[in-house]
């Protein structure tokens, strides 16, 4: 539904692609990382390789690195990836905005996505679903958290 234009844009208004008002971002940022690691505390989840589709500045990189031995982070905005970028700095997290390098690694144990789905059109959900259905392990889990 937006364009990459769209999302380089809010990066460099915001320093971000989440909320434009710093007030209900730094609110709503905050509960959605303490459910996501919360339910990652509580599942048995085979605790290989993740991926952030969407990973913005990588907030959530920061909490699936601790629990996963590789993190892949993938978003459409080159400026958020080169952000993310230089906060994590290691050989176990992947950070792109290249959706093949996603195509050539292996599928995933987690895959989530948190306030991304609900910013695309019918066509864009579909193939995305598709798309993280294909990737994930037999026994993977996927968490979606939108609004």
């Amino acid at each position: 539904m937006f364009s990459t234009d769209y999302w380089n844009n809010r990066m460099l208004v915001n320093g971000h692609t989440g909320h434009a008002e710093p007030f209900y971002y730094c609110f709503d940022q905050e509960a959605r990382l303490f459910a996501i690691s919360k339910i990652l505390n509580t599942q048995i989840i085979e605790s290989i390789v993740a991926l952030d589709y969407g990973c913005g500045s990588g907030d959530f990189i920061e909490i699936l690195e601790k629990k996963f031995n590789n993190v892949v982070a993938y978003d459409v905005s080159e400026l958020i990836v080169d952000k993310a970028k230089q906060r994590f700095k290691s050989d176990k997290i992947l950070v792109t905005s290249n959706i093949e390098e996603i195509n050539h690694k292996q599928n995933f144990d987690l895959i989530i996505t948190v306030t991304v789905l609900q910013t695309f059109n019918e066509y864009q959900l579909k193939n995305s679903l598709q798309f993280l259905t294909s990737k994930l392990s037999k026994n993977g889990v996927m968490i979606f958290m939108e609004f």
